[in-house]
């Protein structure tokens, strides 16, 4: 228990507890390292080395908050050719595997987009080797992030493919947008390219067992770009509605944004806004998050200025404007989604340098953390992909390359509890209820390797046991050395450093005890009613947050007549981290002894025996000490 802690429950008892507010706002500078790698480095040199690669440039990534690795994908070139890759990346930034053969031996297509379905197997859209608009390929993966789990031996095996149909005439302009979308349990895929008429082609693939395969095309009359599709995850009436949202960028000299619905192979158009300005198309994104909602990322040309839009499927609003120091289409805001949480990363080109930011999008409204300003303005459109968050729960690792003369990256640690607070602690009535645990590693500067939740609060009495779970996939063969039980109010309840080795692929429960005894200082071994009081203050601080009723503040004076009387008694004054009361009291007949009660008059918490002459006036003192 720490004396933080001990402070408030004498406050809590005493009623000299503040209620504060605090400030939910989350924090990025919790922790912030400069690391000496930089995996878009890192892939490029190993591609260059094992394939001879000219050119490597990240499409994106994929993060799965069951398993610590996660997936970067892209595309380089060699000997004229195109081909795919794909890197496994541990939660320290290190390349685990770097993926460019499938595992008959074939080289890997270039990617266009990959994504991960509901049973945790990937699909792409890819491209020819030769040419970026030929051989369009629908292809199906096995789960790429756990194939190698349990040797480190990880595999990519194309389980099909399927020529698009008719695909000749078909382009892309931007292949980090989502492309492709499976419908959750059933085999039907939607995919998106451009014809040479400046049309946009909505064409439907069903896989049929037994059968030719069912594909369907619609024709938009926009050359719209940017594309998202929108993943639903509910049907009306027997029938899937998919959500298309994309910006039409040649059908005038200033943008539109358009919003579409395909139901049974209908694409409708919902809503679309002339925006009134020019985009810088490569530094622009469009990213949908579910039903309805979509987020605008506009690099606006015309009037030098970044900002960010939100689409709820009626109305445009404006969420923020980054205006540019120079006029420069080099600015950019990326959006990203971890564990149902926005994160972003805005980049402003200034006439010498680059500002990188990051930052999180809650209730719609932005926060930023400024990471890093360095001289040089990198010239490779696809390094805003170059930015990666790695997950366990509450806690979160932000990787943030570097590309100055010191090629490197910043890593910031950040505890967001997406269901609880997130600012800095403050005191309150629920200060003391155990919430979260954060678990630090065995080092002489430990780093916070774990934050979650807590899987069980158990409220027993006068001993609550708070217990966090390690999952199997989560710090194996890892020295588990500080560990922090966490308030509602992020005030640190407990703090303990007995080392925990975490076997490999083991689930863990780390339980915390927290047991609360009443004790007479005139007689240390006389535990009070039973530790009565004890238990009525314990389960008051951890769960039921009945302050007032709890406050100590009254005394029951029992005669022995059999009768009483209850008394209003002052707020104690705290020195020290003793608490002393001052209690006078009148004696009018033989008092048998007084007790010092709860507010609601249910809880004795000390009995205060003695001999005291009838018709006199005693001045009482008593002191109250959490140890």
């Amino acid at each position: 228990m720490t004396e933080d802690f001990k402070s408030k429950i004498l406050k809590y008892l005493t009623g000299n507890l503040e209620e504060e507010t605090g400030t939910n706002e989350p924090i990025f500078n919790l922790e912030e390292k400069t690391i000496s790698k930089n995996l878009k480095n890192n892939i490029t040199a190993l591609l260059t080395s094992q394939e001879s690669a000219t050119f490597v440039s990240i499409y994106g990534k994929v993060y799965n908050e069951t398993i610590e690795n996660f997936l970067v994908y892209g595309r380089y070139n060699a000997s004229s050719n195109f081909y795919g890759y794909i890197a496994i990346i541990d939660k320290s930034l290190n390349i685990v595997s770097l993926l460019t053969t499938f595992d008959s031996g074939t080289k890997i297509y270039p990617f266009i987009s990959l994504q991960q379905d509901e049973n945790g197997n990937f699909y792409a859209l890819t491209h020819g080797y030769s040419s970026v608009s030929q051989d369009y390929r629908v292809c199906l993966f096995n789960n790429i992030l756990s194939s190698g789990i349990l040797n480190n031996i990880y595999k990519v095996k194309l389980r099909q493919s399927y020529f698009v149909p008719n695909s000749t005439n078909y382009r892309f302009s931007t292949a980090r947008q989502n492309r492709i979308i499976k419908i959750p349990n059933e085999p039907v895929y939607y995919i998106t390219f451009h014809n040479l008429s400046n049309e946009t082609l909505i064409i439907k693939l069903a896989i049929n067992v037994g059968a030719p395969n069912d594909w369907e095309l619609n024709t938009i009359n926009y050359f719209v770009d940017m594309v998202q599709f929108g993943i639903v995850p509910s049907s009306k009436n027997g029938e899937t509605t998919i959500y298309f949202y994309g910006l039409d960028i040649s059908t005038s000299q200033t943008v539109w944004f358009r919003y579409f619905t395909i139901t049974n192979n209908t694409v409708t158009e919902g809503y679309n806004s002339n925006l009134g300005f020019v985009v810088s198309s490569i530094f622009s994104q469009i990213y949908s998050i579910g039903i309805n909602t979509a987020y605008l990322s506009l690099a606006d040309a015309d009037n030098y200025r970044t900002i960010l839009y939100k689409f709820d499927g009626q109305n445009l609003q404006t969420i923020i404007i980054f205006p540019w120091d120079v006029q420069s289409n080099g600015s950019y805001l990326y959006l990203e989604t971890i564990d149902n949480t926005i994160f972003l990363k805005l980049r402003m080109i200034t006439s010498t340098n680059s500002i990188i930011s990051v930052g999180i999008l809650e209730n719609d409204t932005p926060y930023f953390y400024q990471v890093v300003s360095y001289n040089q303005i990198t010239s490779d459109i696809y390094d805003y992909a170059d930015f990666y968050i790695t997950s366990n729960f509450n806690m979160k690792h932000i990787y943030v390359p570097v590309y100055g003369d010191n090629i490197s990256t910043i890593r910031l640690t950040m505890l967001y509890n997406q269901f609880n607070y997130n600012g800095l602690e403050y005191e309150n009535t629920n200060s003391m209820v155990p919430n979260s645990a954060i678990l630090l590693e065995d080092s002489d500067d430990p780093d916070i390797i774990f934050a979650r939740n807590l899987y069980n609060l158990n409220i027993n009495n006068n001993t609550t046991v708070s217990t966090v779970e390690i999952p199997n996939t989560f710090l194996n063969d890892t020295t588990i050395l500080g560990k922090e039980l966490w308030s509602q109010t992020n005030t640190i309840l407990i703090f303990d450093i007995t080392p925990i080795t975490k076997n490999i692929y083991e689930v863990l429960h780390i339980n915390f005890f927290n047991t609360l005894l009443m004790k007479n200082s005139n007689n240390p071994n006389n535990e009070i009613l039973n530790n009565l009081g004890a238990t009525r203050l314990n389960q008051s601080i951890s769960s039921t947050n009945d302050y007032t009723d709890t406050i100590a503040n009254k005394i029951r004076i029992n005669y022995e007549d059999g009768t009483n009387v209850i008394q209003k008694i002052g707020t104690p004054t705290i020195t020290n981290n003793v608490a002393t009361y001052t209690i006078t009291i009148y004696v009018p007949k033989a008092i048998t002894n007084i007790e010092i009660i709860s507010n609601d008059e249910n809880t004795s918490y000390q009995t205060i025996t003695g001999t005291f002459d009838i018709n006199k006036y005693y001045t009482l003192t008593q002191d109250v000490r959490v140890e």
